[in-house]
């Protein structure tokens, strides 16, 4: 795990919620290091492809997504 995403997640689970990140809206988030690399705009309007879309079936009690 980068040290960028480290302090992404140690921000968003800060313990005094007046100091967590986005506080100050989703551009606070955004402006965060660990998004550097990632087109805001494709993000924005859903344009980049997920990793991995898992197929979901019609029983309720399906856990074939979930590791044994």
């Amino acid at each position: 795990m980068s040290e960028e995403c480290k302090d992404f997640i140690k921000s968003c689970l800060e313990k005094d919620p007046k100091n967590r990140l986005g506080l100050k809206g989703s551009h606070e988030i955004l402006g965060h290091p660990w998004f550097a690399d990632i087109n805001q705009d494709d993000l924005l309007n859903k344009r980049i492809p997920v990793e991995f879309k898992p197929k979901l079936a019609k029983d309720v009690l399906d856990v074939s997504n979930f590791d044994k």
